[in-house]
């Protein structure tokens, strides 16, 4: 069974392969964000778990971002009109319909993946001439690449369009912060692997494990990749003991503090990304608004 940590992850990239967030490995070492003091059990209430920087950033829908994506559905459908095409986008997703990654494993006694809330028209046949005009020449790309990663995109037709009018010259530079971000990501996580204080959270819940269930693993990915498939997940004794140690053991509140700091710290040493994002949010925010105010 895939860990939520890389079913929430994949789905995460799926939905963003639109504007070609791609996943990497992660090599980086040990992470010098400052470690707070490895502190006694504590609860797991959401009000009091931090939200990890970077996936606030990759993964939560915002009102700007809903913005820029109506008006690139807006300034696609015009360019496909011109050229004498209907182009009728999908709904967009709803803040619980966005896959988020759970990278400590279940949260909840749930499906590791929630069902959509309202379901897709299928997918038409397009001809050559509609993907043509909407994808551009095949053979005309762009492309940007982070520290491991390379990815193109078409350079014509009315995606490409859209994304001009929206970013400018600043295309090449939007992608390269999206993949940096994403390998941030990786990197945080598996420089969090190595940090101490959550080494001893992983410790704490084995022992809270071993105790109560009897049930001996590394941590609760190792124990929900373990688990057969086609597990009844809100059942399972196995899932049970996981919830119920996490809880009473702090586990999520101190693995999320912690990848906070770690994703705090990467942000830190690579300030350039934020910077240029906030940047081009704020400029692609500002040509949505007038795009949408001039029907």
């Amino acid at each position: 069974m895939t860990s939520p940590w890389r079913c929430g992850r994949v789905l995460a990239l799926a939905a963003l392969a639109f504007t070609l967030v791609a996943g990497t490995g992660a090599w980086l070492a040990a992470c010098s964000a400052p470690a707070p003091a490895d502190s006694p059990a504590v609860t797991n209430s959401p009000a009091t778990r931090a939200e990890p920087p970077l996936h606030q950033m990759l993964y939560t829908w915002t009102k700007p971002k809903e913005r820029i994506a109506i008006a690139k559905q807006r300034l696609i459908a015009r360019c496909m009109a011109a050229r004498g095409f209907t182009y009728t986008p999908a709904p967009l997703a709803h803040e619980d319909e966005t896959p988020h990654p759970t990278p400590f494993g279940l949260e909840r006694a749930a499906p590791l993946v929630p069902s959509p809330a309202r379901s897709l028209p299928p997918d038409r046949p397009r001809s050559q001439a509609f993907s043509q005009a909407l994808y551009g020449d095949p053979d005309k790309r762009i492309s940007a690449h982070g520290m491991r990663l390379r990815i193109s995109r078409p350079a014509t037709g009315c995606l490409a369009q859209a994304d001009k009018r929206l970013l400018g010259d600043r295309q090449v530079r939007w992608l390269q912060v999206r993949i940096r971000l994403a390998e941030g990501e990786e990197e945080s996580r598996t420089r969090l692997d190595r940090d101490p204080v959550f080494l001893a959270a992983n410790a704490r819940w084995r022992r809270c494990m071993a105790k109560t269930a009897d049930i001996r693993a590394e941590n609760p990915l190792q124990l929900l990749a373990s688990l057969p498939r086609n597990t009844d997940i809100p059942t399972h004794p196995a899932v049970r003991a996981d919830l119920h140690c996490k809880n009473a053991t702090g586990y999520l509140n101190s693995a999320y503090d912690r990848l906070a700091a770690i994703q705090q710290q990467w942000l830190k040493e690579n300030p350039g990304v934020t910077r240029d994002r906030t940047a081009l949010l704020k400029r692609q925010d500002a040509i949505a608004r007038d795009i949408l105010r001039h029907r």
